[in-house]
């Protein structure tokens, strides 16, 4: 059995596929938030981001390795002792530390195990 699209049948996709697609961008567009104050969202964004850095200098393994094991839905042994669970399941590498900053290569590193 052999199928063959037609030129009409291939007209009516592209309008099937414009339509969905100029659908996806008008729920886009209406489900992000508009204030008029707030300027557009990419100076939303810069400044969320620009915030961000200025309160965060660095983040602790240990809040860290919470933070990743909790958005896992990870159940440490011990009430909140995520630390103690990550040890337990090989995730953290010698050299880092629970209270000591860590570097995107640690982070990736435990990330990645």
């Amino acid at each position: 059995m052999k199928l063959e699209l037609t030129e009409a049948g291939v007209k009516t996709m592209r309008r099937i596929l414009t339509f969905i697609v100029v659908l996806s961008l008008a729920i886009t567009i209406s489900a992000v938030p508009f204030n008029s104050n707030a300027g557009t969202t990419s100076n939303l964004l810069t400044q969320a981001v620009t915030t961000a850095i200025n309160k965060i200098d660095y983040i602790t393994a240990g809040e860290f390795v919470t933070s990743l094991l909790m958005g896992a839905k990870v159940k440490p042994d011990k009430p909140l002792d995520y630390w103690g669970k990550a040890v337990k399941m090989g995730l953290i590498p010698a050299e880092v530390k629970k209270d000591k900053p860590l570097t995107r290569a640690q982070a990736s590193y435990i990330i990645w195990k």
